[in-house]
């Protein structure tokens, strides 16, 4: 005795092909699925990009540079890169005698010294300012809270890092810039100790 008959094995066939059509459809998408290459994927994904450093420091590079002069170079530079700006070093300079990573600010004159030379006040190398010093020393140098970046800020006052200096920045935009030194004791995490640190470090200009 037949359990389906003619009619209904035709339905089962049908359903059947249906199913493996499916399945064979299926399979062939798995196993030639495209492949992504690396720069496919990066150029899908969103592209990372530094934060802009706006406005610009006036300097002066002289001395056994290639090409000195006054340059004007983006903030958050330091003393490697205004050199760079003014040719480079000439052979036979004496780099040694400078910090290269000392930060740059706004109207500093950096002397590249020849080979040789005198280097018993090393600190007339770099200027700042009507002949004050900028020290190699960062205690010595003294930021304007109305220019520095935050890069200078978290690099040269002690007890300040990145996020401090993020939020002297802020502070600095929200309210025009500041007017006195005292104004820092009212960004959240600068309390009188710290102050006392930092107050002979910066200037308001």
């Amino acid at each position: 005795m037949e359990i389906f008959n003619r009619r209904e094995k035709r339905i089962l066939l049908t359903l059947l092909i249906f199913v493996l059509a499916g399945v064979g459809v299926h399979t062939v998408r798995f196993l030639y699925k495209p492949k992504v290459s690396a720069d496919q994927v990066s150029f899908l994904l969103p592209e990372k990009t530094e934060p802009e450093v706006k406005g610009t420091f006036t300097v002066q590079v002289v001395g056994e540079v290639n090409n000195p002069g006054i340059y004007s170079l983006k903030m958050g530079l330091r003393v490697k890169d205004a050199i760079s700006a003014a040719g480079g070093a000439k052979d036979g300079a004496c780099t040694d005698a400078l910090n290269l990573a000392l930060p740059l600010l706004d109207g500093m004159r950096i002397y590249v010294p020849a080979e040789g030379a005198p280097l018993d006040r090393p600190e007339s190398f770099i200027t700042y300012g009507y002949g004050v010093a900028a020290s190699y020393q960062e205690s010595e140098v003294s930021l304007d809270l109305n220019t520095a970046t935050v890069e200078q800020l978290d690099s040269t006052l002690p007890g300040i890092g990145p996020t401090l200096a993020e939020r002297i920045v802020e502070y600095r935009e929200e309210h025009g810039g500041f007017t006195n030194k005292k104004e820092l004791l009212k960004i959240e995490g600068i309390g009188e100790k710290l102050y006392r640190e930092i107050e002979g470090k910066v200037q308001v200009k």
